[in-house]
């Protein structure tokens, strides 16, 4: 009797310490997997930029010294390069942030302080406008050498992208669309977001606050990290289902990648191992 009180009481402090070693193993390789991913997005992300800025500047070289650029030709060169990276509009813009499509299309831009720096202080600045359609669109722009588009006087340039045209540069395909991903401010102020449907936040961190159970204390911590460009990996519940938080610098504009998937998709084929070995433990003890 004495000893099958003992095996018992070996076998639950066994299963135990197995559990908590397994849950730690598994903390850990989704960790490491969901980094390697994310890494190669942010790696495309930092492409897409250093991209828009090197076209930018090769297209103020083709503009500079044109007295008028207008006609077929300027249109014809704006729309094969839109065919081929996806951009969802150009813009010439004025000093007082006016601007001008190549279809002719005209407006104004709203970012006064971006549009000093862009303007006075001659510095590429990114921006998110809304459109007077109501929709959102991210703004890469650079100084040029003045110029004139239709009787246009223009002292930059720019290409923007939509939401949908944004987000197909931040696609995750690992998790089955089940994966979300952000590029933020390190104040948490959402710049662009990709992935669930009806989800649309403008902060991240007061979302993170107000509807999970991150405690103040992590919060901070969190907040310290993205402030110090660090990058790390956290968990918090949402009504109940438990998701990894991953968050990387993309080293541009003191933006933040985070992604996010739920523990149930990363941790997948981890428990499936953890609970068959479990039960091969069970079968030979028995």
């Amino acid at each position: 009797m004495a000893l099958t009180i003992f095996c018992l009481v070996a076998v639950i402090v066994v299963g135990i310490v197995y559990n908590g070693y397994m849950s730690k193993k598994i903390y850990e390789e989704s960790a490491n997997h969901l980094e390697e991913i994310y890494s190669q997005v942010n790696t495309s992300f930092r492409s897409l930029v250093s991209r828009n800025w090197n076209m930018l500047d090769a297209w103020g070289d083709f503009l500079a010294g044109t007295a008028d650029a207008g006609g077929g030709e300027l249109s014809a060169f704006v729309k094969k390069r839109q065919d081929s990276w996806n951009f969802t509009d150009f813009y010439f813009i004025s000093e007082n942030g006016e601007y001008r499509t190549i279809e002719g299309a005209g407006g104004a831009l709203n970012f006064e302080e971006e549009l000093e720096r862009l303007t006075r202080g001659r510095e590429n600045i990114v921006v998110e406008e809304t459109e007077q359609n109501g929709g959102d669109v991210m703004i890469f722009a650079v100084p040029v050498t003045a110029g004139s588009y239709q009787g246009f006087d223009y002292s930059a340039i720019a290409i923007g992208y939509n939401n949908e045209d944004m987000e197909q540069a931040l696609e995750v395909e690992a998790f089955s669309g089940q994966s979300e991903c952000y590029v933020i401010y390190p104040d948490g102020r959402v710049l662009v977001s990709a992935g669930k449907e009806g989800r649309e936040l403008a902060n991240y961190a007061d979302y993170l606050k107000e509807q999970t159970d991150f405690s103040k204390q992590s919060l901070d911590a969190l907040a310290a990290d993205w402030e110090g460009g660090n990058s790390g990996v956290a968990m918090y519940r949402d009504s109940g289902t438990g998701y990894y938080l991953v968050y990387q610098p993309i080293g541009s504009m003191d933006w933040i990648l985070l992604g996010v998937v739920p523990e149930e998709v990363v941790n997948a084929g981890m428990e499936d191992m953890h609970w068959g070995t479990a039960i091969e433990f069970a079968v030979i003890f028995l």
